[in-house]
């Protein structure tokens, strides 16, 4: 369209040489002007900054081809087109030049006539793209390692998986064997103890089971179901009642709403807040947990008693493999509110912290509402303390 314009105005205007050079160099355009016999007549500003070609190399009106001696065949052949009346466009066309380094191009050109409808020269629009190229293809080759990356991860993860089921299906067959020949025999105390080994066993094979499918999918698929809240909740606490130190510690919910989630992958984001509130704690741990209907979303809310976090880090214990307190004090790998984070993302909801570091923290995290998610089936108030 631009050298359409520039091709009609210059019918008019080619023999007067003054007006007709300075309208060409002051173009905005990368554009250079041959007559019919390839002899340059003139070229804007704006093309000398892009070319390799030197504006005083254009003196005396030499041949294109003295300009460019290496010019590649099919441009000779385009060109000829062009003299006959054809108008082209060519993308990222790639030229080499002496030293063999490749240079990519954007170009277009037209034919300009005399008044009288005879060809008599050719405007030619160039772009030269090879930084952007350059940098288009090492994002590929960027997305290429990270691809093949993927892979080997998702292999390992395959050969972990299957080191981590081996002793897993170990316990689970014990368990079974325990609970067939032995129940008749547990007092009340060991039947709950043997109820909590068997659901965790459970649980770590569908979260070893669920995340290897997450992983496994380039866009990471979700098992959506409807899951109640406050069942998994109880499920953590009762787990928890098992370990000595967080013997006396206070896990407090309110009401808990029927959501549409990933039950797997939800009950490692709800797990994993519990125990970092348990765990990053020198006190007593106390932890309230409570959810509010924001129309869209289901908001909840974990706000714990520990030692807080600085401002500073607050956006960064999102990220992976970021750990804030040393191994030795507290241990753990630093990729547990990474994984959080990720999986409530995916979920199409979003994961923040507050905290003035030192007086507790409160993790939020919201998860969009579906239409099954409309029927609420609560659970009675699970006000449970994890004390015996």
């Amino acid at each position: 369209m631009y050298l359409e314009s520039i091709a009609k105005w210059l019918v008019g205007h080619k023999e007067d040489h003054h007006i007709f050079e300075n309208f060409v160099k002051n173009l905005p355009l990368h554009v250079i002007v041959f007559d019919k016999d390839l002899f340059f007549v003139a070229a804007s500003d704006r093309f000398f900054e892009e070319s390799l070609i030197k504006k005083e190399e254009t003196i005396g009106n030499p041949h294109w081809y003295e300009l460019v001696p290496n010019m590649p065949e099919k441009w000779k052949k385009a060109h000829q087109e062009v003299l006959k009346g054809a108008h082209l466009k060519w993308y990222d066309d790639v030229f080499y030049g002496d030293d063999g380094i490749a240079e990519w191009w954007n170009s277009e050109q037209i034919p300009w006539y005399l008044e009288d409808g005879e060809i008599f020269g050719i405007i030619l629009y160039v772009e030269n793209i090879t930084e952007s190229k350059i940098k288009e293809n090492s994002l590929q080759q960027t997305v290429t390692s990270l691809a093949k990356s993927n892979k080997e991860l998702s292999t390992y993860a395959h050969i972990c998986a299957h080191d981590l089921n081996e002793p897993l299906r170990a316990v689970a067959n014990c368990l079974q064997i325990i609970g067939r020949e032995y129940s008749k025999t547990f007092d009340d105390k060991l039947i709950k103890y043997f109820n909590i080994m068997k659901s965790s066993t459970e649980y770590m094979s569908d979260l070893i089971s669920s995340l290897l499918k997450y992983c496994d999918h380039d866009e990471n698929k979700l098992n959506l179901e409807s899951v109640d809240v406050g069942l998994i909740i109880e499920d953590i606490s009762s787990a928890l009642k098992t370990i000595e130190k967080y013997k006396d510690a206070e896990i407090n919910c309110g009401k808990m709403p029927l959501i549409v989630a990933d039950k797997t992958l939800l009950k490692e984001v709800i797990q994993n807040l519990i125990s970092n509130a348990l765990k990053y704690n020198k006190s007593k741990p106390a932890i309230n947990i409570k959810v509010q209907d924001t129309g869209l979303f289901w908001q909840f809310s974990f706000s714990d008693n520990g030692i807080g976090i600085e401002k500073k880090y607050l956006r960064k214990v999102f990220e992976e493999s970021v750990r804030l307190n040393p191994d030795y004090e507290y241990g753990g790998s630093g990729l547990g509110l990474y994984q959080c984070n990720k999986i409530i993302n995916d979920h199409g909801g979003k994961m923040w912290v507050k905290s003035g570091g030192g007086n507790g923290s409160t993790f939020y995290f919201i998860i969009p509402k579906a239409d099954c998610s409309a029927v609420h089936i609560h659970t009675d108030d699970c006000k449970d303390s994890l004390r015996h």
